[in-house]
């Protein structure tokens, strides 16, 4: 079959298919729904501050609060440690974490992951945060992410 009588025969079957079985006017609407609604449903952790002893610094004034993220499937460890108005973020977590990214209104900070999957963000700012998170399960990767919390 010669490459001229393949297209004419291709334009023949689509018009077919197109006359037989036209795709739904509403079909581009509809996925873009489904899409926005599916990124929805992703797994959210929830958040729980561990309460700190109170303590006196012992070598320098750092401020520390300690919070646990889990969702069932992920737990997450964070300690955010404040010193002359900058925090530095420390992360574990079980199953490892493969990347993460903490976000604050404008700006958001990729961490460096170890392979052990411990995370750290260094001078961020106090604020309104949010972490995103890649978590290695037993079957796939997973994404957590924690709801805004503030140190």
């Amino acid at each position: 079959m010669a490459e001229h009588d393949e297209a004419v025969l291709l334009d023949a079957l689509r018009e077919m298919w197109e006359f037989s079985d036209p795709v739904p006017v509403t079909l581009a609407d509809r996925m873009v729904a489904a899409v926005a609604v599916d990124d929805l449903s992703r797994d959210f952790a929830l958040l729980d501050l561990l309460e700190v002893p109170e303590r006196a610094p012992v070598r320098a004034a750092a401020d520390e609060s300690v919070l646990q993220f889990g969702d069932g499937h992920a737990n997450v460890l964070v300690r955010v440690t404040s010193r002359e108005g900058r925090c530095r973020v420390d992360g574990w977590s079980d199953p490892p974490v493969v990347a993460a990214r903490l976000a604050q209104a404008e700006r958001e900070w990729e961490a460096d992951v170890s392979n052990s999957g411990r995370f750290t963000f260094d001078g961020v700012a106090r604020g309104r945060t949010h972490l995103r998170m890649a978590v290695r399960g037993a079957d796939r990767i997973r994404e957590v992410a924690t709801p805004w919390f503030e140190f």
